[in-house]
């Protein structure tokens, strides 16, 4: 059964020498680096996420992240139905291609130009589609 997924909003963040815990995540997020690369602490184990890379985190979870410098795009999501649940790294074998699409969408998730959550939505489902040839 396929999930049903909303986008809450797409937003661009940059950062340096950057440190946090999160605490019981309000929202699902699908997450791409730009530029950079960061670690993520979850359940004992430890992802390094880079360029090009794409992270899926569900709503509920605690993790810390840690980084030097990283520029990344994150879908949040409100999903029902059935999905992954723990954090979960893609390594992507056309960087080049998830970077664009998610820079993609939230140059139009920002512009809010006629249709744009339904252009938004069509990009999500592609880069689903890519993340599932990884599964």
């Amino acid at each position: 059964m396929i999930p049903q997924i909303s986008i809450i909003d797409i937003i661009r963040f940059q950062r340096k020498h950057f440190s946090f815990k999160t605490q019981n995540k309000a929202c699902y997020v699908l997450t791409c680096r730009i530029h950079g690369e960061s670690l993520f602490f979850y359940n004992d184990q430890e992802h390094l996420v880079k360029r090009g890379d794409v992270l899926y985190i569900p709503a509920g979870t605690s993790y810390s992240q840690s980084c030097e410098e990283e520029s990344l795009i994150c879908f949040h999501l409100n999903i029902s139905g059935q999905v992954l649940p723990d954090i979960k790294l893609f390594s992507i074998r056309d960087q080049e291609k998830m970077c664009e699409l998610f820079e993609r969408a939230e140059h139009l998730w920002k512009k809010k130009s006629s249709n744009y959550e339904f252009l938004c939505m069509s990009i999500l489902y592609e880069i689903i589609s890519h993340i599932q040839i990884c599964m």
